[in-house]
């Protein structure tokens, strides 16, 4: 299951854009060994990658917000602080089991960048582009 940028996808922001598109590239990244039936070796790498890089974006974003200012940036913040925790909680699943996880993570991750992008950062799209 590989998820693919799209136009869609875009908020009309060349650095946060750029920054969803490396997101994509990490879930991708598992996708890619789990089509091989090789998801277990990459996924612990993956997801410390991939929380690393949403702290970065997530910062970037927060930053934009406090420079617009963008009137939803309190609760924009708060799914950033509930999107982090969940990709913790993953993490210490696998710390205890790794076998079978790889399916659920990668659902979760596919759903959590297109539904986090479409929905909640859309919201700051034409907030951006006043």
């Amino acid at each position: 299951m590989i998820v693919f940028w799209e136009p869609k996808f875009s908020v009309n922001n060349k650095q946060i854009d750029a920054e969803h598109q490396k997101l994509f590239e990490l879930i991708n990244l598992l996708g890619s060994h789990m089509m091989t039936g090789q998801g277990y070796v990459v996924i612990k790498d993956v997801l410390r990658d991939l929380l690393r890089y949403t702290e970065k974006h997530f910062a970037n974003e927060e930053k934009l917000f406090k420079a617009t200012p963008y009137p939803h940036a309190a609760m924009h913040c708060l799914e950033h602080q509930k999107l982090t925790q969940q990709v913790r909680e993953l993490q210490k699943k696998l710390e205890k089991n790794t076998s079978g996880l790889s399916v659920e993570v990668l659902e979760f991750l596919k759903n959590w960048i297109e539904n986090h992008i479409l929905s909640v950062d859309y919201g700051y799209r034409e907030w951006l582009g006043k």
